[in-house]
């Protein structure tokens, strides 16, 4: 399925396909289910006391991800999997198809580039 948007009279098309980027094991725990233009990934176990991705240090981290691309022209919409884990969700941010090439070669480097600040976001395979 493909959502048109537009975006600064520019229409921008964004993609809800996924592709399984790891297939787990024999009976598919530890698959991953990704958007076929996901550019940066997280993984969201909740709020709770004790998660190791909190949503909220994870939101964070995607907004800042989110809002660099859209200062280099790139928009971005944010989209979840489920995981094997049932405690947990993945979060991914979807680069519009016209932009997507540029749009892996940016989130590549903003990932690098804030290494030592995040915990929680890793790129898109």
């Amino acid at each position: 399925m493909f959502i048109k948007k537009r975006r600064g009279g520019i229409k921008m098309t964004f993609s809800t396909k996924t592709k399984v980027t790891d297939k787990g094991d024999a009976w598919g725990r530890g698959s991953v289910v990704q958007p076929v233009y996901a550019v940066v990934g997280a993984n969201d176990t909740g709020s709770w006391s004790d998660s190791p991705c909190p949503t909220v240090e994870v939101s964070k981290e995607m907004d800042m991800i989110k809002k660099e691309l859209a200062r280099a022209g790139i928009p971005t919409q944010q989209t979840g999997t489920p995981s094997s884990n049932v405690f947990m969700g993945r979060r991914w941010l979807v680069a519009p198809v016209e932009k997507f090439p540029q749009a892996k070669v940016l989130a590549t480097k903003l990932i690098k580039k804030h290494e030592k600040k995040t915990k929680y976001i890793y790129g898109a395979d």
